[in-house]
């Protein structure tokens, strides 16, 4: 009997083991095409005010070869691998492992050393184009037909008309002026006035284990968008700790130009087949792509409201026996997986309960909580546990509700 006892242990231990190395492996051998696409449309809130200036978009260049490396604060699980930073491009798009200023990214036919994510990828520039009548002899641009972007001290384009080194000294959007640092020396209707606008910052949001890197991208322009007709794009890209979701959010949108394009959104993984982008000419009802060249149509009508969201969840990993168990600290929660309620042992050593989805949204906070948690609101997936102790601490068990 204890002979076969320690074969029972011998074997179950062996389970054990074999249960955590699959799902360690299952999590290695993740691809961004297992990922699941929802959508969604909130309020877009932008970080231009109080967020980091990664780029401030003032290079002498005014084309699109350039990107910047930003440091992510916490790690960040994308198609199974881990990272701490990521390369922002100015074509509307992000990589992991290496830099790619492309404007294709999903469908590069190379393979990747990390991946991409397509937020608004195509052929973008920094540069915001306008109107208005050039008096020579006069600083001073009449009848200027829009301002987005303008700043006082920001440097004019040469252009006709306009020569190299004037600056914006100030504006009057009522009544249509910009004042130059030095005036121009002949008349013209309907001018080309030329500035920067593109601009790219970063900020995290919330507290550790559920923070939100975000890159914004704002005013960028259609490259070589018709004249006078061109875009004042806005958008953001949502990192999450923990869940390693991956949101989209589109913001507020300029456009005069007429012209249909198409931008590539969506997730590529190492590999050109390996993709989760979306398809389509309505942005609240995109399709999946069928090929790694699928992209979305947009114009002067049909573009993605502020606040439509496009969100990619990657796939729930296989729980060890660990995490089934739930144990942290001595407490334990089970079962894991559940339906509805989960219970909680050692209640009195927690003050509250924090329950944050996988997008690492605040979803529920339960103060002293009875040992059984009542969750039958949760919609099924994975979720993050908080327990904040009475002694301060923090533990953090992840739950998935069946």
């Amino acid at each position: 009997m204890k002979k076969m006892y320690k074969n029972y242990m011998i074997l179950q231990k062996a389970g054990i083991l074999f249960l955590i190395l699959f799902g360690a492996a299952k999590g290695l051998q993740a691809q961004v095409h297992d990922y699941t696409f929802s959508q969604s449309t909130g309020t877009f809130n932008s970080i231009a005010a109080s967020g980091d200036l990664a780029y401030d978009g003032t290079s002498p260049s005014i084309n699109d070869s350039l990107w910047v490396n930003v440091a992510i604060p916490f790690t960040f699980k994308f198609s199974g691998v881990d990272y701490t930073s990521a390369f922002v491009n100015f074509n509307g798009g992000v990589t992991f492992g290496e830099p790619d200023y492309g404007t294709s990214l999903i469908s590069r036919s190379t393979p990747y050393n990390g991946g991409a994510i397509a937020v608004m990828n195509k052929d973008l520039w920094r540069v915001f184009y306008t109107t208005g009548d050039l008096t020579a002899g006069s600083n001073v641009i009449t009848n200027v037909a829009s301002f987005k972007g303008i700043e006082i001290g920001k440097k004019l384009n040469t252009t006709t008309g306009i020569y190299g080194g004037q600056k914006v000294t100030a504006f009057d959007e009522a009544a249509g002026t910009i004042t130059m640092s030095s005036p121009t020396s002949i008349n013209l209707t309907g001018a080309r006035i030329e500035y920067y606008t593109g601009k790219v910052f970063t900020s995290t949001e919330g507290t550790a284990p559920n923070r939100v890197f975000v890159i914004e991208w704002i005013g960028y322009n259609d490259y070589f968008a018709p004249f006078p007709g061109n875009n004042y794009l806005n958008f953001q890209l949502r990192l999450a700790e923990t869940s390693n979701t991956v949101s989209i959010v589109y913001g507020p949108y300029y456009q005069l130009s007429t012209e249909a394009r198409t931008s590539q959104v969506g997730l590529r993984g190492a590999e050109s087949n390996d993709f989760n982008n979306r398809y389509g000419d309505d942005w609240n009802n995109t399709s999946a792509g069928t090929t790694n060249t699928a992209a979305v149509f947009r114009d002067n009508v049909i573009f993605p409201e502020s606040g439509l969201t496009f969100t990619w969840t990657p796939p729930v990993p296989v729980l060890s026996t660990v995490e089934t168990a739930g144990t942290k600290g001595g407490v334990r929660t089970y079962p894991n997986p559940f339906t509805d309620i989960l219970n909680i042992s050692n209640v009195h050593e927690i003050r509250s309960v924090s329950v944050t989805d996988a997008a690492g949204r605040l979803v529920k906070t339960i103060d002293a909580p009875s040992s059984t948690l009542h969750l039958e609101e949760l919609k099924p997936g994975l979720y993050v546990v908080v327990l904040n102790m009475k002694d301060g601490s923090k533990q953090s068990i992840k739950a998935i509700k069946k």
